[in-house]
């Protein structure tokens, strides 16, 4: 039930009525869209003050505002109150190490978050390895994607090194990264004892030779694999 309230300008006029709905608990307002650089710490403070009281909102998306760290400091105190939320994306708000650092120490002990998405926030490896020792203790994360974010190598050891741990988490991105081929090799001997994970996305990844994502082509395309990504999928509408 309920349909999304999408602002595409966010004027101040517009915010201030969005924040309103989700204040009172609107049923109907079940995803919240802030677009635009005039979105910062105030506006944030406002969102998160809503959030520990409302229990009717399911996504909150982000997109090119001034969130930063201080923002995700916000955010995230208010995520360890809200059991709701199941979708957050954060999209070219300049997240930086400490941003990913704090949204990660929350994660660790959510429950309900099921899509966590920080395409271009510059989070770098730093922010992958606090995200990767999140995925040790997160049992609900399904899906995340960690696009254009400049995570190294030892980003995509640290993440692969934890998903043989995490038994949910069934797609990451990790698109646009300078993972090269030892950030691959990480995910290929991971895939060789994780049932679970059915994609992992690593295009345009620099130094990434073709054996790499043959080999990684070859196993993720595997009969059993495909039978898995095919339950999850089925698992994931349900939850929509």
């Amino acid at each position: 039930g309920g349909t999304p309230v999408q602002r595409t300008d966010n004027n101040m006029a517009e915010f201030a009525e969005d924040i309103g709905r989700v204040r009172v608990n609107d049923p109907m307002m079940i995803e919240l869209r802030l677009t635009g650089k005039h979105v910062g710490q105030k506006e944030l403070e406002e969102v998160a003050e809503a959030l520990k009281r409302n229990t009717e909102l399911r996504k909150i998306s982000m997109l090119n505002t001034k969130v930063g760290d201080v923002g995700a400091v916000i955010l995230s105190e208010a995520l360890r109150v809200n059991t709701n939320l199941t979708y957050l994306g954060i999209l070219g708000s300049k997240l930086g190490r400490a941003g990913a650092v704090a949204l990660a120490d929350v994660l660790r002990t959510n429950t309900t978050l099921l899509e966590l998405d920080l395409l271009t926030n510059n989070i770098e490896t730093a922010g992958a390895v606090a995200l990767a020792d999140m995925l040790k203790a997160n049992t609900t994360l399904k899906k995340m994607s960690l696009v254009y974010n400049d995570i190294g190598p030892e980003g995509a050891v640290a993440l692969a090194a934890a998903l043989k741990i995490n038994t949910t988490l069934s797609v990451l991105s990790l698109n646009y990264n300078p993972i090269r081929d030892a950030g691959v090799a990480a995910f290929i001997d991971t895939l060789k004892v994780n049932t679970s994970l059915t994609r992992v996305f690593v295009d345009g990844c620099p130094g990434v030779s073709r054996q790499r994502i043959a080999e990684i082509i070859a196993l993720l395309d595997d009969p059993a694999r495909a039978a898995a990504r095919q339950a999850a999928a089925e698992g994931w509408n349900d939850t929509k």
